[in-house]
């Protein structure tokens, strides 16, 4: 199947993980990734282009630019593949400097990704990450396992009532949390 888009522009996410990562927590990144993508991107949608194994590595691409050719199909998918990508960091880089409370009145694109991604993270002890790498524009965003244990016992990334990371591995990521710090009373 990934022979399909070869030369097209992709999303690589990767998940490197020391323990399991459930299909719960697995789907619901790449289901949060295609609704945020057909959001940014009104009638376009991703499809998964390959697997490969080792970590967890997928491929996702357009899927109406799967079986076009043309520099014009592929610059509009690579335009919005660019979009959600940038929207995953801009998610990530307001949950990491605080600007995102942890309980947002509304969802922004790229939360979603990112929440699944740093709870696959902590609950699987590594790291997730997305990568776009076509022509000229490569870039890269990451989020690891300490990392967003801290952001949750900071209590700076919700845990979503949907995410099925939260309901399938709560207690291994109770496991690896700092313990709580003491709640000082003001007099």
């Amino acid at each position: 199947m990934f022979f399909f888009f070869m030369g097209q522009p992709v999303l690589k996410l990767t998940i490197s993980n020391e323990s399991v990562v459930s299909a719960a927590a697995y789907a619901s990144i790449i289901s949060s990734l295609a609704d945020d993508y057909s959001n940014l991107s009104p009638g376009r949608s991703l499809a998964v282009a390959g697997v490969e194994e080792g970590s967890i590595i997928t491929y996702l691409a357009d899927l109406a630019n799967s079986g076009l050719s043309g520099l014009a199909a592929a610059g509009n998918a690579a335009d919005s593949i660019r979009k959600l990508f940038d929207a995953i960091q801009q998610a990530g880089a307001d949950f990491r400097s605080g600007k995102t409370s942890a309980r947002p009145n509304r969802f922004e694109a790229g939360m979603v990704p990112f929440i699944n991604m740093a709870t696959t993270a902590a609950a699987a002890g590594g790291s997730c990450s997305v990568k776009v790498d076509y022509g000229g524009d490569k870039a890269e965003f990451t989020v690891h396992s300490a990392e967003a244990l801290k952001l949750i016992a900071d209590e700076r990334l919700p845990v979503l009532p949907s995410s099925r990371v939260a309901a399938t591995r709560p207690s291994l990521i109770a496991s690896r949390l700092p313990p709580p710090r003491p709640k000082h009373r003001r007099k």
